[in-house]
């Protein structure tokens, strides 16, 4: 039995995700496909999908200004990311960050 506090999956049980901290977060691919960048020389090189997905990242304290979306890293199949919740949030993170997936996968349909 969990009791309260202990870690279930990555998430931590008990825990409200709207108020301020700051949270690690890591996005892959679908199938872990190299979509945003290659590796060269030991350094992480972005596509301009990658690119577009970093503007939309950057962006987000616009619609949820209640983040800080400044500590980021593209990998090729995957983002870290440290995002700061600044002050309270009347939706979880999980509400931004799905939206922010959302928007990436609408904007990488739309290219040609």
């Amino acid at each position: 039995m969990k009791t309260e506090g202990e870690i279930q999956g990555y998430r931590r049980t008990g825990h409200d995700y709207r108020q301020p901290w700051f949270y690690m977060v890591t996005m892959t691919t679908l199938d872990r496909k190299p979509l945003f960048g290659t590796c060269e020389n030991d350094t992480s090189i972005p596509t301009p999908d990658g690119w577009l997905m970093y503007d939309l990242w950057r962006n987000l304290p616009q619609t949820y200004p209640q983040l800080d979306t400044s500590t980021f890293v593209i990998m090729p199949d995957h983002i870290h990311a440290i995002v700061h919740v600044k002050e309270t949030m009347p939706q979880p993170l999980g509400v931004p960050l799905r939206a922010f997936k959302s928007l990436v996968t609408s904007a990488l349909r739309k290219q040609p």
